[in-house]
């Protein structure tokens, strides 16, 4: 599509003659049910994606009652999206730093003195992980994952020379691809199908015309915003190489 692409605002719609709106009353037959059901847009390619962060966080207390630690999150300013070209990621949090919605890799690399010495081990350590995963690789070579705390991992067994290639990669999950970013509470503990709905759209008149309102701005929800609620990816806060004596 880059051929129809201009520089500005770009409107990109999906045009389907037979579409049909659902009936949640009705269970038999299942497309009567639900309609035609279309899934979001995706635009995938090389570029950037400009945003500004508005301060917003998520203070959802359920975490809380499930002693469960808080993703840490950014609110994405809708109105200031923007595709922009490709731009080199700085250290921290890659959802702000033209990622806010990927769900692929990140690495950072560097080239360590790495001598060994008699009587210790040593360890990659990180002050944070905010995705499932992060490999680590020694000159090539996987050495292990991190995935809990304590963040670090040994990698005395890879280190073969006095200077050493290290390499960690944080996998993404697809939580800031396909997730529920615009319910007011913000990051939430678990999601139902009804969290992506816009609950109290008036059920009076023809549905396409609140769909309309709500679009334009000119009707809000009390159960929807326009911003999105992600969280934080890539951002280790630090990376150490840490030495530890043997058995410790």
């Amino acid at each position: 599509m880059r051929k129809f692409v201009k520089n500005g605002k770009n409107t990109i719609e999906l045009l389907y003659k037979n579409f049909k709106y659902g009936d949640l009353a009705t269970y038999k037959p299942q497309w009567r049910r639900y309609g035609t059901e279309i899934e979001n847009i995706y635009l995938v390619g090389d570029f950037s994606v400009r945003s500004v962060d508005t301060g917003a966080r998520s203070k959802s207390k359920r975490f809380a009652s499930y002693n469960a630690k808080m993703p840490k999150n950014v609110s994405i300013s809708k109105d200031a999206l923007s595709l922009t070209n490709p731009a080199p990621l700085s250290f921290g949090d890659a959802t702000v730093g033209g990622l806010p919605f990927y769900a692929g890799r990140v690495s950072y690399s560097a080239t360590l003195k790495t001598p060994k010495r008699e009587g210790e081990r040593l360890f990659v350590r990180l002050g944070n992980l905010d995705c499932p995963v992060a490999e680590v690789r020694v000159d090539g070579k996987s050495a292990g994952a991190i995935k809990f705390a304590p963040y670090e991992l040994d990698i005395t067994d890879f280190v073969k020379n006095p200077e050493s290639k290290v390499e960690i990669v944080f996998y993404a999950s697809l939580r800031n691809l396909m997730d529920c970013p615009h319910n007011p509470a913000g990051e939430m503990i678990s999601i139902w199908p009804v969290d992506y709905t816009i609950r109290d759209m008036p059920k009076s008149g023809k549905r396409l015309q609140w769909l309309k309102k709500f679009a334009d701005g000119t009707w809000k929800s009390n159960h929807w915003v326009r911003d999105y609620c992600q969280v934080e990816f890539a951002n280790p806060e630090k990376i150490e190489l840490v030495r530890k004596a043997r058995g410790r």
